[in-house]
């Protein structure tokens, strides 16, 4: 593997076809910013786990990686310690699979990190969204990166987590907001529209930019693709609509060129929206 972007990135009208993304190739582009949520599974799912997302992100180089099921912070440092640039904030109060947002720091100032929520776990099984405030030169905006409850009681948990977050999304209206993460429901099935009506019903305010990929007729871009189901999820507010009409989404499907990816890495897929601000 090679240790970075052997290109900068390419214009909007020349990024590489969505079926390009199928490889490993170079995410970087210096005009717009990347930001790729993913589930790693247990993280680290195996002893060369680390070695081998380190070996990954040195060829994407995506400025942003927003990452849940983290079990051992250590290992996120031991991660940063063998790719250059990054640097991480990460959940301080979740009681099971907390989440780590890695950021380049040479184009990224941190303002603010806290987690949400806080008085009101259940929801969110015990997992806060944690909210950073980032900025880019002249640029600002807020990245929520969320895993929402599985199983059991978990439609019940998943559809009040997404209505305490509406409500505290709309406080925020006018900022640039992006939430990420495992929302662990598909919004192309029924329990995925009641959990995430809030959302949805009101497309004036928020957007989520993963919806075409969701809707798939063939589901071939499905983030959890064992069942096959999308649950990786990246909403938007109002404030970024203009932003999005340039944008690209897409699944990057690395379980078709890394033999072994659902042993080393995950049962889900990274997902991943670049934007020019």
């Amino acid at each position: 593997m090679i240790s970075g972007c052997a290109e900068p990135g390419l214009p909007p009208e020349k990024k590489p076809p969505l079926q390009m993304l199928d490889t490993l190739v170079c995410l970087d582009d210096p005009e717009r910013i990347e930001i790729v949520t993913w589930n790693i599974r247990n993280f680290p799912r195996s002893d060369v786990t680390v070695e081998r997302l380190a070996e990954l992100i040195s060829i994407q180089q995506a400025d942003i990686y927003c990452i849940q099921e983290v079990m051992d912070y250590d290992a996120i440092l031991e991660l940063l310690s063998l790719i250059e640039g990054y640097e991480v904030v990460h959940s301080q109060r979740s009681r099971y699979m907390g989440m780590a947002t890695l950021y380049q720091s040479a184009e990224f100032t941190i303002l603010n990190t806290r987690e949400l929520f806080l008085e009101n776990l259940y929801p969110f099984a015990s997992r806060p969204p944690l909210k950073t405030l980032i900025r880019r030169g002249d640029f600002q905006f807020e990245l929520i990166n969320l895993h929402m409850k599985c199983c059991d009681d978990g439609i019940a948990r998943r559809e009040e987590a997404c209505e305490i977050l509406y409500e505290y999304l709309t406080t925020e209206a006018d900022s640039n907001i992006i939430v990420v993460g495992d929302w662990n429901d598909d919004f192309s099935t029924a329990t995925g529209r009641r959990t995430m009506k809030a959302f949805l019903e009101n497309p004036q305010q928020f957007r989520y930019v993963t919806e075409e990929l969701a809707f798939h007729s063939e589901n071939i871009w499905d983030s959890y693709p064992s069942w096959p189901s999308f649950l990786d999820h990246i909403l938007i507010g109002k404030a970024l609509f203009d932003e999005d009409e340039s944008a690209t989404s897409a699944t990057l499907r690395l379980d078709k060129v890394i033999s072994d990816y659902f042993t080393v890495f995950s049962d889900h897929r990274p997902v991943y929206w670049e934007f020019q601000p």
